[in-house]
């Protein structure tokens, strides 16, 4: 028989001669959902009121103070450097200028000056020749989304209110828990895309190339080392002898640390490709302007030459045409998950058969109880020792496995071509102009993503060529999380970017600054006032009290956003 006990409830159990069980419930148990409902309504509540405040705002004080200032005179101020438009009050003599002035004066200043869909306006460079980038800004929907992952694996780490669904897997399968850190590390990856955009030279051919070059390398290199000790420091070397070498920021370290050598290895041959495509395109949109002056001349020709479907399929597919151009760097990515995918299926562990990706112990009626993740853990018993790994895993309550790493050697190659599925999906942001065209790559990537990761795990939980596992960081795994990271930053972007319903509050504030945040969620876990010892052992007294330090961490996040302090590595 089957029975499901409550939290707290009292219960008798009586077997009979015939060794039949009988359950009976003698007081009810608690309703554990409760609290998780209420604190949901709540959110959403608060939610609703960020929407609606700022609309009823808009809509009854603002269109006062816009009527109020109507016919107020201003001067337009234009800084043809920069493309900065300001407006000031003016008084006395500069009030007496009239409104065809103005509106000649902000119309020579918002006059685009150059458009490369004119065929007839001509490129124009600086004065030193040099061809000028213009550096991305920060995309408010991705510091959302890492904020929200952010948020909810402090809530996590703080315990979940004891849920088990906000718990990680046992060994094979997928929880909610299980995507926020690998999210972290897609994300990373999207975050790349724009910032070695904007860090790197344009013009590979120039004498200042090399140093620039270099200098970006020193930067990386500075960061991925940096997030490696981090992860030391937060490891407490205090006890020396059992000092954990694997974690969460040795895995970022190692993956920015690849992707970035990934970019810089092959910048110069992507940059020649890119150049290459650009430079087809520039033909195609000449070709296509004056085609289209062409057919307005030509009463006859009912735009029957340059159909609008033909321009809306050439603008598509340009994205994935110079995604292309990013080719070479596949053959370090491809490296790096061949070797993952040839240790994982094809080196055996002494004693365990290849291929064996089982938590060992109890699971499969103790066949193999030394063999827990196979490959994965021999090769962190070899490189780190058994005293400088992670001694309580996952499956340790339910298989009684052996002592093994999360966050082990041969998942951080994985956790690489994480990071670099992030860096392709950001590289759309930079060549997709519409947000039409981006969310439609985004959406088909999340399709091919999860339906892939569907083929390899079975469908299934336990069946499958390679079940999804992050205990191991299996590619049906990743191949998951990307294509899941996609539709929660697509989710984002449509929210925030696109229609702006939303400024992305309160999670913006943690994304912004998720590193002091991390950080200091770690250190001062047990301190109040994020976390408290509790009387009550329930899941309303423990959700409070991790809602409560989450809680905490959005109002300092908040106060650094304010006062525009923010620490980077």
């Amino acid at each position: 028989m089957s029975y499901t006990f409550g939290d707290h409830g009292y219960y008798t159990i009586n077997v009979d001669a015939n060794t039949k069980l009988a359950v009976t419930e003698t007081k009810s148990p608690d309703n554990a959902m409760k609290p998780l409902v209420i604190l949901i309504g709540v959110l959403i509540a608060v939610a609703f009121l960020s929407f609606t405040l700022p609309a009823l705002y808009d809509k009854y004080f603002k269109k006062k103070e816009k009527n109020d200032n109507e016919y107020m005179p201003v001067q337009v101020v234009a800084n043809n450097e920069e493309n900065d438009i300001s407006l000031k009050q003016i008084t006395g003599e500069e009030s007496k200028m009239g409104t065809s002035t103005v509106n000649n004066a902000l119309t020579a200043a918002l006059m685009p000056k150059e458009s490369a869909h004119d065929p007839k306006c001509p490129k124009t460079q600086p004065a030193d020749g040099k061809p000028q980038k213009k550096k991305l800004p920060r995309l408010r929907s991705l510091d959302t989304f890492r904020g929200i992952s952010l948020t909810f694996m402090i809530f996590v780490n703080y315990g979940g209110g004891g849920y088990w669904f906000f718990e990680h897997a046992a060994w094979n399968g997928l929880t909610f828990a299980d995507l926020l850190f690998p999210w972290f590390m897609w994300i990373m990856g999207v975050s790349m895309a724009i910032s070695f955009h904007n860090i790197l030279p344009t013009d590979t051919q120039s004498p200042e190339y090399a140093k620039e070059y270099r200098s970006v390398w020193f930067k990386a290199t500075q960061r991925a080392v940096t997030l490696f000790l981090i992860g030391m420091f937060l490891a407490n070397g205090y006890e020396y002898t059992t000092w954990r070498v694997p974690g969460v920021l040795q895995y970022f370290a190692c993956a920015y640390g690849i992707t970035a050598a990934t970019i810089l290895i092959f910048y110069r041959t992507t940059r020649k490709a890119l150049e290459t495509e650009e430079s087809l395109y520039e033909e195609y949109l000449s070709q296509r302007g004056h085609l289209r002056m062409s057919i307005a001349g030509d009463s006859t020709s009912n735009g029957v030459c340059n159909p609008s479907w033909k321009r809306w399929l050439m603008d598509t597919i340009r994205p994935a045409k110079i995604l292309w151009a990013y080719r070479a760097e596949w053959l370090i990515q491809l490296v790096v998950l061949l070797f993952y995918l040839i240790m994982h299926f094809g080196v055996p562990a002494p004693g365990c058969p290849a291929g064996y990706a089982g938590p060992g112990g109890l699971s499969d009626e103790s066949d193999h109880p030394f063999c827990t993740g196979g490959i994965h853990r021999y090769l962190d018993m070899k490189l780190f020792g058994y005293d400088f790994i992670y001694h309580h895993p996952t499956c340790l309550e339910i298989y009684e496995c052996r002592a093994y790493d999360p966050e082990g050697f041969l998942g951080a190659w994985s956790a690489c071509t994480l990071c670099y599925l992030g860096l392709m999906a950001g590289r759309i942001v930079l060549h997709a102009k519409e947000h039409s065209q981006r969310l439609l790559y985004w959406a088909s990537s999340a399709f091919a993503w999860c339906l892939l990761a569907g083929i390899l795990c079975g469908f299934s939980k336990e069946d499958g060529v390679m079940p999804i596992n992050k205990n191991m960081w299996t590619t049906s795994f990743i191949l998951l999380t990307a294509g899941l990271g996609l539709v929660g930053l697509s989710f984002c972007y449509c929210t925030i970017d696109v229609a702006k319903l939303w400024t992305g509050a309160p999670f913006l504030y943690m994304g912004m600054n998720s590193i002091m945040i991390y950080f200091g969620h770690s250190v001062l876990a047990d301190y109040m006032p994020f976390s408290y010892m509790l009387s009550n052992q329930n899941h309303a007294a423990q959700l409070q009290m991790n809602v409560f330090g989450v809680l905490a961490w959005i109002l300092v996040a908040f106060y650094c956003y304010k006062i525009k302090f923010f620490i980077k590595v």
